[in-house]
Order: structure tokens, then sequence, then C-alpha cells
């Protein structure tokens, strides 16, 4: 299973948490006055990329 799920919404991301872990590593990094969108962090196309890979290279992140 895939630490995170990915979801286009086209002018939207969703970015869920599937692991305690992963929760852990959104409430640590993400701003407290982020938009969530029930379990799930909202972002912008043009912050998506970059937000993954720095999830993937540098923490070991999986997403799906």
């Amino acid at each position: 299973m895939a630490d995170f799920m990915l979801d286009n919404f086209g002018s939207i991301f969703i970015l869920t948490p599937k692991t305690k872990q992963a929760k852990a590593f959104l409430e640590e990094v993400v701003d407290p006055e982020a938009i969530w969108y029930g379990q799930g962090l909202a972002i912008e196309p043009r912050y998506v990329e970059d937000f993954v890979l720095r999830m993937q290279e540098e923490e070991g992140f999986t997403v799906e």
C-alpha cells in the first residue's frame, strides 16, 4: 500500500495520507491554515509536482 493517494480534480489536487507515518508527516510540515478536503490536503496544480517529488526523494514516501 502506498503512503499517499493523489487525486487530480483538474483545478486542485487532493493528497490523502494512507498510513500513520504519512499523516504525521503532513501534520508536521503543512501550515495549520492549509485547506483540507476531508482527510486530504488540497494542493494547487502549480505546487503539486515539487511537493510530491520532495516527499518521495527526501522522505521516502510512496504515492499512487
